[in-house]
């Protein structure tokens, strides 16, 4: 099983030669659509908080903003991250670059994401009334 893990980051380096990095959203699904458009939306606030008025941004934020705003950007994003690549973005404002960022992340088979159920309940079939079974899950972890 796969899912994909979208993150927003924001690193800054000062004059100085120092470097802070801030971790500002992150987002797990199991849908490469969804994550797709996680990134879309979050360049589009990224877009709007980094410069309201949509004229007066600099080319990388026009950039972000008109691929936030794209309406078909979602479906070729969604079938880069679902063939196993990362999808990165990133934006410079200042000293500040911005990196939105989606990749594929490997679960095992039985990992549940909620959890794995106490019990699970099983229909037995063939029978004139059908017959359902509450049993402990077999695969469960001690």
């Amino acid at each position: 099983m796969t899912g994909y893990y979208g993150e927003l980051r924001a690193d800054w380096t000062s004059e100085h030669t120092s470097s802070e990095s801030w971790v500002l959203a992150v987002r797990r699904t199991e849908s490469s659509l969804l994550a797709a458009r996680w990134a879309l939306h979050r360049a589009g606030i990224l877009a709007d908080q980094l410069d309201p008025e949509s004229t007066l941004g600099h080319g990388g934020i026009q950039a972000l903003r008109a691929w936030a705003d794209d309406p078909t950007a979602d479906r070729p994003a969604q079938r880069h991250v679902k063939a196993g690549h990362p999808l990165i973005v990133t934006v410079q404002d200042g000293r500040t670059t911005y990196t939105i960022s989606v990749w594929p992340v490997r679960q095992p088979a039985d990992e549940h994401p909620i959890g794995p159920p106490e019990s699970i309940t099983h229909r037995i079939g063939g029978l004139r009334a059908p017959l359902y079974v509450v049993a402990e899950d077999p695969w469960r972890q001690p």
